[in-house]
């Protein structure tokens, strides 16, 4: 008996030996060395270390010439002006990207792509020139944006502003001598753009503003980047696309930021990745004023999400789907105020739903490519205010076996017009109503028509025989709650409630509802988790339960101003079998596990860490599994 409590004693002690091994190499190991790095415009000087506030860097080129860890952060003093390129020096790694963000209190650092232009020197009566070497797309004048002409003879008013190539001067309208007349900041010339990823790989740009490209803001050139996350950003002036990725620019997150008065100068978009392209996530983004689309996508695999998107001042579409494009998710956006589509589509096997797309200068969703055919599916999206003759979805071209459920389709001239004959849609369970034309035009291919209420103003069928009264489809007053402050909901007695046939989608009661929301008789809220533990000046985890067998839920504790973090689940041979990056504004967070690994394999029983890591803190945790 002795022998046997002796073996499990050295069996638990061999056991703790490696715990301790692990957590040795994992503190000691290079990429746990992180290093955060300061940089202060006014006070910081490139001859310093770098490694506190007082002992900050002063410029980006300084940045630009070194080499940093996988895991460090580089740190811009917030209210701050930098004048410069950022070319990313370095890459992370999985799990340990380099951070690029903001320290101090104020407004955001500003890397700026204009230069401010001095030594002006009258050349005629009330025209300045100045000498300037790069041609600029945007000129500022104390933050105007200035008047850019064709030639020297047509600057007449304030804020015109001529640049001849040649002589490689700048010619400016001014009263006075531009140098003392605009001093807030003065007369701005774009000369570069703002940051170059310099084929580099995990990176992190974080609470930032880029303003004043001279083309494209945030790009990979013509080379790809991978696991790029752009986050709590603004950009803003930029004379080309605020931020693109070349061919095979993979996995990038792009959330939270706001992009304003981008691409106007050389017709580009608000965010642009080419073809080939795989993985992008899109979204808590407010994007407004593009010259081109707000998001105009290529490749497979993007998830676009819960945007804000419009209005525009050009001829701008909200989200272009472009030919080869396949397994797009386009989800709760807000797409509006556009002066062409809300959404045009191209590529294939694409699903839209739970969208708000209203008062577009031409339709809300156009469906307009050869290869836009199967498995497109449009579902409980709210789409109204689109007049002109057009609809709030057209299928123009391609659109063969179209799946369209669900959606209100209120107040434009169409409502669904089936320009071409497509073959295999089907429509069903859709409220359209209020349309001033008509509520669907077709022919000569009719598609699948069930359990639609079809209720305008004008004709509710054109080109195809009135569907009211077969397959379940009705022309009745749908009783939403307040359709002329665009509350679709239905009211109690509703016609729509249970009107529906079964397609695929959740719904409560004997019968799918038309229109975009379950009628949900006295819906039950579930009340706030209270959380255990509140520090509110750090990161902290608690797992629960603590052994788990099944399953265990983290609970987490942030910093209010730590918006993302990786969270790493690694075993007993130091392996990473989950990695999670979660982002989110509330200091307390729970993640529930359900003791799979990335594969969604059960993982064995033994001792796991589970790691939180942030760009100023760590925080390591043990949970024993027994499965």
């Amino acid at each position: 008996m002795g022998g046997k409590l002796l073996n499990i004693n050295r069996s638990i002690f061999k056991a703790q030996i490696k715990i301790f091994v692990i957590l040795v190499v994992f503190v000691t190991s290079p990429e746990s060395w992180a290093t955060i790095y300061y940089v202060d415009a006014t006070n910081g000087s490139d001859a310093n270390n770098g490694y506190s506030r007082s002992t900050a860097w002063k410029t980006i080129t300084k940045i630009n010439s070194l080499g940093f860890n996988h895991g460090d952060s580089i740190l811009f003093k917030r209210g701050e002006v930098w004048r410069e390129q950022l070319v990313i020096p370095s890459s992370g790694a999985p799990g340990n990207s380099i951070y690029f963000g903001a320290y101090g209190t104020g407004n955001n650092p500003i890397i700026n792509g204009a230069d401010l232009i001095a030594e002006w020197s009258m050349f005629i009566t009330n025209v300045w020139r100045a000498k300037l070497t790069t041609a600029p797309n945007i000129v500022m004048i104390d933050e105007i944006l200035g008047h850019k002409k064709s030639s020297l003879e047509l600057l007449a008013e304030e804020y015109d502003w001529y640049y001849q190539l040649s002589e490689q001067y700048l010619y400016l309208y001014s009263l006075s001598n531009p140098e003392t007349e605009y001093i807030n900041p003065g007369v701005e010339a774009s000369v570069r753009n703002v940051v170059d990823l310099n084929m580099k790989n995990y990176i992190t740009l974080s609470n930032l503003t880029f303003k004043n490209s001279n083309k494209n803001t945030l790009t990979t050139g013509d080379y790809a980047s991978d696991y790029i996350i752009v986050e709590n950003c603004t950009i803003t002036r930029s004379a080309g696309t605020a931020i693109s990725g070349y061919i095979g620019s993979d996995y990038w997150i792009i959330r939270g930021n706001t992009i304003t008065y981008c691409g106007g100068e050389l017709d580009r978009d608000g965010i642009y990745f080419y073809d080939k392209n795989t993985s992008w996530e899109i979204y808590d983004n407010k994007i407004y004023n593009s010259g081109g689309d707000d998001i105009a996508i290529a490749g497979s695999g993007h998830r676009i999400y819960r945007n804000d998107l419009g209005p525009s001042t050009s001829l701008a579409i909200g989200i272009s789907i472009d030919p080869g494009s396949k397994d797009i998710w386009i989800y709760e956006n807000k797409i509006h105020g556009h002066d062409i589509e809300g959404i045009v589509v191209k590529g294939s096997n694409c699903k839209i739903f739970k969208n708000r797309i209203y008062e577009n200068g031409y339709d809300g969703i156009l469906i307009n490519g050869e290869e836009a055919d199967s498995s497109l599916e449009i579902y409980q999206n709210l789409i109204w205010g689109h007049h002109n003759g057009y609809s709030g979805i057209s299928l123009w071209v391609g659109g063969n076996n179209v799946k369209i459920y669900n959606n209100v389709i209120f107040n434009n001239d169409i409502g669904i017009y089936q320009h071409h004959g497509q073959t295999g849609v089907v429509i069903a369970n859709n409220i359209i109503m209020s349309n001033n034309l008509y509520g669907f035009i077709g022919g000569p291919e009719t598609p699948t028509l069930i359990h639609n209420n079809c209720y305008n103003i004008g004709t509710n069928y054109l080109g195809v025989e009135d569907h009211t009264g077969t397959s379940g489809n009705i022309s009745q007053n749908p009783l939403f709650i307040d359709e002329s402050n665009y509350d679709f909901t239905l009211r109690t007695n509703s016609p729509c409630i249970d009107a529906g046939i079964d397609v695929g989608l959740p719904y409560y009661g004997i019968a799918p509802d038309l229109g975009a929301f379950e009628f949900i008789p006295n819906p039950i809220y579930p009340k706030p988790k209270k959380f255990p533990f509140l520090d509110p000046n750090i990161m902290t985890l608690k797992l629960i339960p603590n052994p788990a067998n099944s399953s265990t839920i983290i609970h987490i504790n942030k910093p209010i101003d730590v918006n993302s973090f990786v969270m790493q689940i690694v075993n007993i041979k130091g392996q990473i079998v989950m990695e999670r990056e979660i982002v989110g504004a509330s200091s307390q967070i729970e993640v529930y596990w359900n003791l799979k690994d990335k594969y969604q394999k059960h993982v064995s029983s033994g001792v796991y860490l589970v790691i939180l890591r942030s760009h100023l803190q760590q925080v390591i945790e043990k949970l024993l599994v027994l499965q």
